[in-house]
């Protein structure tokens, strides 16, 4: 899911400019492993779910759940999807 140099630069900026804000840490944020999610997500579930998804991985790492296991966990879940 490669995207332009000068896409990951603003990305970079803004993740920069968030983490501050929020008191984090920019190594925090596993950008390639979130694009990854929210692609499967959004094509095999529904667009509108990728940032739900998202927001699902960071509510589960923040009450302790192990990051790897999370995206695993949603990807397989995504793929396998039929409503």
């Amino acid at each position: 899911m490669a995207r332009p140099d000068d896409d990951r630069e603003l990305w970079g900026h803004w993740i920069d400019r968030a983490t501050d804000e929020l008191g984090l840490s920019p190594d925090e944020v596993p950008v390639d492993d979130l694009l990854r999610l929210t692609a499967v997500i959004a094509h095999g579930v529904d667009r509108p779910m990728a940032p739900v998804s998202a927001f699902l991985v960071g509510l589960a790492m923040g009450r302790g759940a192990d990051r790897e296991e999370v995206l695993e966990k949603l990807t397989g879940l995504a793929q396998e999807f039929a409503p």
